[in-house]
């Protein structure tokens, strides 16, 4: 089974919120994210400028680990049975208090799960970013 990694908007999203684990791809701001780079690459060949510009590049599946881990935020997707179709409207529940947000993402309809998956992460780092979430 391979894991989607997250798009290069959403990982500058997450780096913006301290996203800094030891992931094995990561992005180069300096060509906006148009390959993947392998971090154990980067550290053996690079320079240190260039590893300390680099931005980490999780699969979606650890993103969501670090939001929920960090921010006590559980994402939740939505599957319309009636569309047979995955929307990004989701519910962000903090893990401690039961406090539960509804998001819509304006009627944004998915064939697959991870794109619908990759826009609810990208909007719940936006959301944190927003309404500035405190760490846990």
């Amino acid at each position: 089974m391979n894991e989607d990694i997250i798009t290069f908007e959403t990982a500058i999203l997450a780096s913006e919120l301290g996203l800094k684990s030891c992931t094995k791809y990561c992005y180069d701001p300096n060509d906006e994210g148009k390959s993947l780079q392998l971090w154990e690459t980067i550290f053996k060949y690079a320079p240190d400028e260039v590893v300390k510009r680099m931005i980490d590049a999780p699969t979606q599946s650890q993103l969501a680990k670090w939001i929920r881990e960090r921010f006590n935020l559980l994402i939740r997707m939505y599957f319309n049975e009636e569309k047979m179709k995955f929307e990004p409207c989701y519910s962000l529940i903090n893990v401690k208090t039961g406090f539960c947000t509804g998001i819509s993402a304006e009627e944004m309809e998915f064939d697959s799960f991870e794109e619908a998956n990759e826009e609810s992460l990208k909007r719940t780092l936006r959301f944190i970013i927003e309404k500035k979430i405190h760490l846990k």
